[in-house]
Order: structure tokens, then C-alpha cells, then sequence
């Protein structure tokens, strides 16, 4: 298989497609919440945040439609971070940087651990120049003002040479968090969250899974 990233960690998914999936949903930290037994609406509100203008900022309902924007604009920046190191060959301090802008913990510290393995593969793997994994909300489990969770499926069509596809009884679970107020400012995300979690289950799993949403 190829090594795929959710992040570094997900290229050394699609190459290793489980390998940053976060195993089987066991183990989870003491902090995670627990998801409901049954999905909430897809549609819910949140606090409105100005520039309504921006796609990324939060509108009165987030829906799968506004998650799948953010998403979009956040594994842009990742898909920046292969170009770079890919360019390179080196992890670069800019490379860093773009990751600490859209991965917040526990994800942050497993794409950083990541990098070593992502260093390792073969470049000829990869498109030239690769492009950005897609994502598709399938639905979303809760939104909260300051949390969203959601499954998607995941293409790396645009990535990797020979991508892999998610079986059937698999799906991409993704956590988002509310970046600090401080760090709205920050251009190397365009956007209000942080991918705090992403991994792949068994569709059985998801109900029962624990994740960091507050």
C-alpha cells in the first residue's frame, strides 16, 4: 500500500493506510468524550463569527458543506507541507510551522513523529507536483461551538501515484477544535479550527469511539 498523510502521518497512511488511524479506537486518553449512540443533525448553529464573506468563517449553521470548506482549506496548507518537504527532502522550520497552524494535540505531536517515516518514502511515489487530499463529509456526530466531528471519505487520488481507497467498512474520523483567540491572526491558517484528531475506523466503531471534542 502507499504511505498517505493525514499530514506526514497520513501519507505514511495511504502508503501504510492504517498506520496514523489511530488503531482501533481503543486506548483513548482519560480527556476524550465519549461520541452520543446516535449521530446528531447534520446541521446545527454556532456563534456567527464577522466577515461573512469569508467561506471558512463560522456561519449561523454549520453543515457538512461549511466542514468540508475548512477541511479543504486545511489540507491545503498540509498538502504545502509535502510539496515542501518533498522539495527539499529536509523538514524544514517553515514546514513545522505550517503544521503547528493546523493540527492542534493530540494530532499535532503524531504528525511531528510522523515526519522521520515521511522523510523515508519514495518520492517517485507521489505525484510531481502532488496535489491536496480531497475530503467528503459523509456526516456530521456533534457540533459545538468550540468542537465538530464529523466522517468523511478521503481521496488521495491527487497525492500519490497508485492511491488507495478506503474499504467499504471503513471511514475517515476527523475532530475539529476552535483555534485560541490569540492565534486568529495567524496567515498560515485561513481558518477558525485546528484538525485535533483524524483517523480511520471500522463504520461499527464510530458510535463508540472517544474523541477530544469537549
Amino acid at each position: 500500500m502507499a504511505v498517505v498523510r493525514i499530514g506526514p502521518c497520513a501519507v505514511v497512511a495511504a502508503l501504510v493506510l492504517a498506520a496514523c488511524s489511530g488503531g482501533d479506537g481503543d486506548g483513548a486518553s482519560p480527556s476524550t468524550t465519549t461520541l452520543p449512540a446516535a449521530p446528531a443533525s447534520p446541521s446545527s448553529t454556532a456563534p456567527p463569527t464577522t466577515g461573512a464573506a469569508d467561506p471558512v468563517a463560522i456561519p449561523e449553521v454549520i453543515d457538512a458543506a461549511y466542514v468540508n470548506r475548512v477541511l479543504a482549506a486545511l489540507y491545503k496548507v498540509d498538502g504545502d507541507v509535502t510539496r515542501e518537504i518533498l522539495r527539499t527532502r529536509d523538514v524544514t522550520a517553515n514546514a513545522q510551522l505550517l503544521l503547528g497552524a493546523i493540527f492542534g494535540e493530540p494530532q499535532l505531536t503524531t504528525e511531528l513523529q510522523a515526519l522521520p517515516a515521511f522523510l523515508r518514502q519514495d518520492p517517485s511515489q507521489f505525484k510531481n507536483p502532488p496535489g491536496d487530499r480531497r475530503v467528503n463529509v459523509e456526516s456530521l456526530l456533534r457540533v459545538r461551538p468550540t468542537c465538530l466531528v464529523a466522517t468523511a471519505q478521503l481521496d488521495f487520488a491527487d497525492v500519490i501515484q497508485t492511491p488507495t481507497t478506503l474499504a467499504p467498512e471503513e471511514i475517515f474520523l476527523v475532530v475539529l477544535a476552535r483555534r485560541p483567540a490569540a492565534e486568529h491572526s495567524n496567515d498560515r491558517n485561513p481558518t477558525p479550527w485546528l484538525i485535533v484528531e483524524g483517523r480511520i475506523l471500522a463504520r461499527t466503531q464510530v458510535r463508540g469511539a472517544e474523541t477530544p471534542c469537549e
